[in-house]
Parts: C-alpha cells; structure tokens; sequence
C-alpha cells in the first residue's frame, strides 16, 4: 500500500483546447485537445508521484467517463481504485 492515499469524492475529466479566434454568433473551431484527470484528490496524487512520492487515488467512477478516467490514470502509471 502506499504511503499517501487519497480519496476524490467527485472525479473529472478536465478538457482543455485552441482556439484561432473567438467571435460571436460563429462557429469556433477547436485543435490541440487534451483530457486530462482531476479532482481534489487525484490531482494530490499526482503530484506527489510527479514529485516522487508513493501515492494511491481512491476515487468513484462509473459507466464510460469513468472508463476513460481510469484509462487516462493508467496511462500515468498513478495506483489507483475506484
């Protein structure tokens, strides 16, 4: 078990994205998007790892986000549970 666990009660999946230009009543067009997870607990957990540390994520999730949430934390190596 690690040393540090954290509990993240209401998990996201943060979007984030470019955009040329921003003008009203037109269409924006969106490159460069990047999901990454977070939530109070996760994000600690990550930076810790970032850091060094030893670190598990508990946190809820469910149906596809919660798939996808689980995947993107994977894909960090963080230990996890949900």
């Amino acid at each position: 078990m690690a040393n540090i666990l954290t509990i993240t009660l209401n998990p996201t999946v943060d979007v984030a994205s470019e955009a040329e230009a921003v003008r009203p009543t037109r269409k924006t067009r969106l490159t460069c998007t990047r999901y990454d997870p977070g939530g109070g607990g996760i994000n600690v957990a990550r930076v810790v790892k970032a850091l060094g540390g030893d670190a598990e994520a508990v946190y809820l999730a469910g149906g596809e986000m919660g798939a996808f949430l689980d995947r993107l934390l994977g894909e960090e190596g963080l230990p996890r549970r949900s």
